[in-house]
């Protein structure tokens, strides 16, 4: 646990250091889409989606042979719209006890297959390629607007299957697992939450499980 803990503050260490460090961007879009909860004007979305965009350039979406790196950042307008819509309200920052919940679980299904949808909706980028919204962009798109789920890429995925935490595919049970263990060590995930949420930002719970098992196979590898 001691372990765990040292690698949530390694990582947020890091956002600190640098005060125009690409680790920010979860915050400037994370409290971009907090403060303008409610704004449904199409400067708003407008807004947002930019925002979403240079998050997801940040953390590695625009590269390779992602189907956004075609785009432009109003591609993400009608993700926005979506992500926006009161029904998601409960999902925003959700605690490890609501998460758990049969309910949540099941709206966190369905925002999902939305954004999925949205840009299979979209003009392909490769002529007779449906646009792909991968796990890992679903989930980093998920942590930057709602803070509910952890970004599964492929340092969290290890992690979590090499401390048998979860199986590592993004599903309903795989994110129970991962609040489960939140819930398991609370009190330490709790008082080191409640000192990283001082500096401008209240970080959800499963900002917490991302930063933690991300750095855990980043050190790992390195």
């Amino acid at each position: 646990m001691e372990e765990a803990i040292r690698c949530i503050r390694t990582y947020y260490n890091e956002t600190v250091e640098d005060p125009h460090g690409r680790y920010l961007s979860w915050q400037h879009c994370y409290n971009a889409f907090i403060t303008n909860r409610g704004g449904l004007d199409e400067n708003t979305f407008d807004y947002l989606a930019l925002h979403l965009a240079f998050y997801l350039a940040s953390w590695g979406m625009y590269r390779g042979s992602s189907f956004l790196l075609q785009k432009d950042y109003k591609v993400h307008i009608p993700v926005v719209k979506i992500l926006m819509e009161e029904q998601y309200n409960s999902l925003v920052g959700i605690t490890a006890e609501e998460l758990i919940k049969d309910e949540n679980l099941t709206l966190l299904e369905d925002v999902s297959a939305r954004i999925r949808r949205a840009y299979a909706d979209e003009k392909p980028s490769i002529e007779e390629r449906t646009n792909n919204a991968t796990d890992t962009l679903v989930t980093k798109i998920l942590l930057g607007t709602l803070g509910c789920v952890p970004a599964y890429d492929r340092y969290y995925v290890q992690s979590v299957k090499q401390y048998g935490i979860s199986t590592g595919g993004f599903n309903k049970e795989s994110v129970r697992d991962v609040a489960k263990y939140y819930l398991s060590h609370k009190d330490a995930f709790e008082t080191v939450r409640a000192e990283l949420s001082t500096c401008g930002v209240e970080y959800p719970v499963m900002k917490l499980m991302d930063m933690c098992m991300w750095q855990v196979a980043f050190e790992a590898d390195n």
